[in-house]
């Protein structure tokens, strides 16, 4: 028996419907690998570690593989390709175009800090980013003297749009503000906790 963490590491060089090989940073993780072999050709993912990140409305992005990793022989995971991409509820999935090339066209063209809503906002907020590359990003709230309140995020992200929900439960009513910041940006934003 081989662990299946060991037998997927191939799987993570993927190849695209049109047998174009992704690069590094297109290339899906051994974690990622693991999640859709655990729902067999399909892969759903969402911040489970983040509260309220699973609710009515969100969509979840999900990976269709050409294959089911349950019935194939081992030695056919090295050839698993996506068949179609769900991305913030549109499907991906041009037969004559590469789901690469689909999905790098729709990411975002730099960095970027929406303003939280709702704003003002009481007890819970959400906070909206993108990134046009992967990017260890941290997630900063500061008071008016500019000193760290709470860090609500500090990991490493993919490409692409991501949200968060900021709890202020236990802040008192204020101006607050919200940093973004990683390795090539920074930006802050203004927020108003009224309770």
């Amino acid at each position: 028996y081989i662990a299946p963490k060991y037998t997927l590491w191939s799987a993570c060089l993927r190849k695209s419907e049109t047998g174009h090989f992704l690069g590094f940073d297109e290339r899906v993780t051994i974690q990622e690998a693991l999640y859709a072999q655990t729902m067999g050709s399909a892969y759903a993912a969402f911040e489970e570690d983040i509260k309220g990140s699973i609710e009515v409305g969100k969509y979840a992005d999900m990976v269709v593989w050409s294959d089911d990793m349950y019935s194939i022989p081992l030695n056919d995971i090295k050839d698993l390709y996506v068949i179609s991409t769900i991305v913030a509820g549109t499907v991906y999935n041009n037969p004559n175009v590469g789901v690469d090339h689909t999905y790098e066209a729709n990411q975002p063209s730099g960095f970027h800090l929406h303003q939280n809503y709702p704003n003002p906002f009481n007890a819970k907020t959400q906070i909206t980013f993108e990134i046009p590359q992967r990017s260890h990003v941290q997630i900063n709230v500061l008071n008016v003297r500019g000193q760290l309140i709470q860090r609500v995020m500090d990991k490493n992200l993919l490409t692409g749009k991501h949200e968060i929900v900021f709890d202020a439960t236990l802040l008192s009513s204020g101006i607050y503000f919200y940093q973004m910041k990683t390795e090539r940006f920074t930006q802050i934003n203004k927020m108003l906790l009224l309770k």
